[in-house]
C-alpha cells in the first residue's frame, strides 16, 4: 500500500443530512446530484461495490468518504449504522479507511473517542471562513473559535485534518479570504480545499442575488484571489487538494448555477494565473526584449499551466512585452512550480 499516493475515494453523498439549518450558499442536492436522504444499507453496499469494481491503481489506499452533509450532526444511530456498514468492507480487506466532512461545532471529545472503534482516518471541517461577521452573514451558526477548537481536538486525537474554505461569501471583498487562509494555515491541517462561492438555485443566496443584495465575485477576480491564497498554503507545505466545485451532472445542466465564478477547470485557471505572474516577474527587469524570442523552460507537467487555457498566457505575454515569439520547452530538472526564461534574437 502506497500511502504517499492520493487514496482511491468511494464517495457517499449525504446532501444536507445532519445540517441544523440552511446556510446561505448551500444547496447540496444541486452540487451532488443526489437525493436529500440517507442511503439504505442495501443502497450503500451497492454503491461501494460499484466503485470497488472499477479498474484502479491497486497500490492506492481505498477510502469510503461521506460527503455533502454534516456527518456528526446526524442522529447517533444513523452515524453508527453508516460506520458499521463501511466497517464491513474494512473487515473484509476491501477498504482501508473512512473519512467524512462535518461542521466545526459538531466536534466533541467524547464523540471523537467513539470514532476510534472504527477505521476513521480523516475528518474534514467546513470552516468556510475564519471571520465571524462573514460566518454570520452566511448563516453558518458557528464561529471561528469553533473551528480552532475542533481542529485542535481532531489533531489531538491523531485524525488527519482537512479544512474547507470559501471565497467571495457575503461581506467578503477578498481581504477576509486572504486572512482566513492565513488563519487556516496556522492550524497546520493535512490538506485544504478552496471553493469560490457560486449562486446555486434554490439556495437562500439565490434570493439575495435576485433581490440585488448579493453580487458574486466575477470569475477573473476569483481566479486572481485564489492564486494569491494558494501560495499561503504552499509556504507551509499544506496540500490544496481542490480549487473550485467539482463538475457534476447536477452542476452542468445550466440551471443549477445562477451566477458566480464556476468553471469546470477552475483549478487549472488558478495555476495558469500563478505561472502568468511568475513569467511577468521574470520579464519585468529584462531590458530591450521587444521583438525578440522568449523561451520558457518548465517541468513537463507544468506546460499546460504555463501556456494557460487556450494559450491565453502566451497571447498575454507576447502582447504585453511585444515579443516576436514564445516557445515553451520541457525540462524536468526544473521544479514543478518554477520556470526559467531565455531570450534570443
Amino acid at each position: 500500500m502506497n500511502h504517499k499516493k492520493p487514496p482511491f475515494i468511494i464517495p457517499i453523498f449525504l446532501p444536507h443530512q445532519g445540517c441544523p439549518h440552511q446556510c446561505a450558499f448551500c444547496n447540496q442536492n444541486r452540487i451532488s446530484g443526489a437525493p436529500s436522504r440517507l442511503p439504505s444499507k442495501s443502497a450503500l453496499t451497492e454503491e461501494i461495490n460499484r466503485y470497488l469494481s472499477f479498474e484502479r491503481d491497486q497500490e492506492k489506499e481505498v477510502q469510503i468518504a461521506f460527503y455533502g452533509g454534516n456527518f456528526l450532526g446526524l442522529p447517533m444511530p444513523s452515524i453508527i449504522s453508516l460506520l458499521d456498514e463501511a466497517e464491513k468492507f474494512i473487515q473484509a480487506g476491501q477498504v482501508n479507511t473512512i473519512r467524512f466532512s462535518t461542521r466545526p461545532d459538531t466536534i466533541h471529545d467524547q464523540l471523537l473517542d467513539q470514532l476510534t472503534n472504527y477505521a476513521v482516518s480523516t475528518i474534514e471541517l467546513g470552516a468556510q471562513s475564519m471571520d465571524d461577521q462573514i460566518l454570520a452573514l452566511s448563516n453558518r451558526g458557528h464561529t471561528a473559535n469553533d473551528t480552532f477548537r475542533a481542529a485542535s481536538l481532531i489533531q489531538e486525537k491523531k485524525f488527519h485534518l482537512g479544512l474547507q474554505m470559501m471565497t467571495g461569501l457575503p461581506g467578503d471583498n477578498g481581504k477576509q479570504s486572504i486572512e482566513t487562509a492565513h488563519r487556516i494555515a496556522a492550524l497546520s491541517p493535512d490538506f485544504v480545499r478552496i471553493y469560490p462561492t457560486v449562486v446555486l438555485s434554490g439556495s437562500p443566496l439565490a434570493r439575495s442575488f435576485k433581490n440585488g443584495d448579493y453580487k458574486p465575485m466575477p470569475l477573473e477576480e476569483s481566479v486572481k484571489l485564489v492564486a494569491k491564497i494558494y501560495p499561503i498554503f504552499m509556504e507551509k507545505n499544506i496540500p490544496v487538494i481542490r480549487m473550485g466545485l467539482q463538475a457534476s451532472d447536477g452542476l452542468e445542466d445550466h440551471e443549477s448555477i445562477l451566477a458566480g465564478p464556476y468553471h469546470p477547470a477552475f483549478g487549472h485557471l488558478v495555476f495558469s494565473e500563478i505561472f502568468l505572474e511568475k513569467i511577468k516577474l521574470q520579464l519585468r527587469n529584462k531590458k530591450d526584449i521587444a521583438g525578440r524570442c522568449l523561451m520558457l523552460n518548465v517541468h513537463s507537467t507544468s506546460i499546460s499551466k504555463t501556456r494557460g487555457l487556450n494559450n491565453q498566457n502566451i497571447t498575454t505575454i507576447k502582447k504585453l512585452f511585444q515579443l516576436k515569439s514564445i516557445r515553451v520547452l520541457s525540462n524536468d530538472s526544473i521544479p514543478k512550480d518554477q520556470l526559467t526564461v531565455d531570450i534570443n534574437d
